[in-house]
Formats: C-alpha cells, sequence, structure tokens
C-alpha cells in the first residue's frame, strides 16, 4: 500500500535512507519538515514500511538547482526528489511501486528525476531509462560531480 507519510514512520525513513551511499544522511527533524507534503509517500506493507519516496511538484520548493531549473521552465510537474526501499527487506519492487503510483498521480505532467552520472549511479540510471526518462539537462559542478536531469512525460 502507498500512502503519505506520517510522524510514526520517520524513524523507519530515516534507517531506510541511511542504507544508500546516495543519498546525504538526514535526520528525522529533516523528514519531518516534508510531512505537510502530500506527496511525501511510503510503501507499506504488512504494517513494515519498506521505502519512501519525497516527490515534489509545482506548490512546493526546494533548493536545488534541479527544482528550480524545472520550476521556471515547465508549469506543472512532479519532481522525484528522493526514492529508496529497504535493502535488507524480502519485499521486492517497492520503488517500482513508489513510481507506478507517481504515474497514476502525473496523468499528462512531466516527472522528473535527478540521476548521478559522476559518479555513475548505475542502478539508478538503469532503472530510469528502463521506464522511458530521458535526459533533459546536466549539471556539472567544480568539483567535477555531474547530474542529469531526467524527464518522463507520459
Amino acid at each position: 500500500m502507498i500512502r503519505r507519510a506520517e510522524e510514526k514512520d520517520l524513524d523507519r525513513i530515516v534507517e531506510i535512507n541511511n542504507q544508500t551511499s546516495w543519498f546525504k544522511k538526514e535526520t528525522k527533524e529533516i523528514f519531518s519538515q516534508f510531512l505537510d507534503n502530500p506527496l511525501f509517500l511510503v510503501s507499506e506493507r504488512k504494517g513494515l514500511v519498506s521505502g519512501y519516496a519525497l516527490v515534489c511538484n509545482q506548490d512546493y520548493d526546494l533548493e536545488m538547482d534541479y527544482f528550480h531549473y524545472v520550476k521556471r521552465n515547465f508549469k506543472n510537474f512532479y519532481y522525484v526528489d528522493e526514492v529508496a526501499s529497504d535493502i535488507l527487506s524480502p519485499v521486492k519492487g517497492t520503488a517500482l511501486n513508489l513510481y507506478r503510483y507517481l504515474f497514476s498521480l502525473s496523468e499528462n505532467d512531466p516527472i522528473f528525476a535527478v540521476i548521478s552520472l559522476k559518479p555513475l549511479n548505475e542502478k539508478s540510471l538503469n532503472f530510469h531509462t528502463k521506464r522511458g526518462f530521458k535526459q533533459l539537462h546536466k549539471f556539472v559542478y567544480p568539483n567535477s560531480e555531474q547530474y542529469g536531469l531526467y524527464m518522463l512525460w507520459r
């Protein structure tokens, strides 16, 4: 079941967040700031949260170059900031289920995701391109990190 994240989920969200090397390790206090966002989602099965998605649309604001690029260039959209699933869970397909839910909401609005290109997050790149995401823009930073803004327009 996909539902809106609640305060009771925050410890589990932090635990899942800390399993990945791709995301900054966040605290419960940081994630609690997003509880007012109706697109802060969790995937739950048998009472256990197996993953989460932090998604924003045009009505939200994030202090990120990628998000501001999208907001300047698109009127309506869904921006996927993070999707993560419990790597120790026997439940498979959590990220895909979160995306399927997002696809059902988006109708004709584009969905954006940022993928690390240098260093390469190959798993994320493969996941997104397999589902039809195409690179729209590349961000290159002085520290040589590179990120691709990928878009899916259904």
